[in-house]
């Protein structure tokens, strides 16, 4: 009777294939990990961004005006206010400065860039989404602001395919 000392082609083959399907899981694992981390990153910072546009509010007195007056949402254009509502053109790069309502608008643009700072736009069809959008609005029956923070991310779904997911943050911020 001869004994076998080794492992035959085949059992050799099998154990490679059940060890190559365990790396390439952990491979995967790795790579959702580090985009959920990602995306994790991008929104504690459109959170903190959010809390600068209230501190913004605290300590501007024209931008609140305007704000109890104008919804702000962070996908609108800021160009023009006066006492009525409306953000006037003009820069506060000049000699003599500027007027409250142009720091304002200053304010918001500078807000609002802050905010794309977080990453690209994504495209779906024909409309551009932002990776994160901010939404204030003022509710005078309670004396306060709604802030709402919303974020798009890419999920993986069935079968590799992509799709966008929402996600948003809501809180209330009560400023004097």
């Amino acid at each position: 009777m001869h004994l076998n000392k080794g492992y035959s082609l085949i059992e050799v083959l099998i154990a490679m294939f059940i060890l190559s399907m365990g790396l390439l899981g952990i491979a995967s694992l790795h790579a959702v990990s580090l985009q959920d981390s990602t995306t994790a990153y991008k929104r504690s910072q459109a959170v903190l961004i959010s809390e600068e546009l209230t501190e913004l509010l605290r300590n501007n007195p024209a931008l609140l005006h305007y704000a109890r007056t104008n919804n702000i949402r962070s996908n609108e254009d800021f160009r023009s206010y006066d006492g009525d509502g409306n953000i006037l053109a003009g820069s506060c790069d000049s000699d003599e400065g500027c007027s409250p309502e142009q720091l304002a608008q200053e304010e918001l643009v500078k807000w609002k860039k802050s905010l794309s700072r977080l990453g690209r736009k994504y495209a779906v069809g024909a409309q551009t989404h932002y990776i994160a959008t901010v939404e204030l609005i003022y509710l005078p029956s309670i004396e306060q602001f709604r802030l709402e923070v919303q974020w798009l991310s890419r999920k993986w779904k069935a079968a590799n395919s992509r799709k966008l997911a929402s996600s948003s943050y809501e809180f209330y911020v009560s400023i004097d």
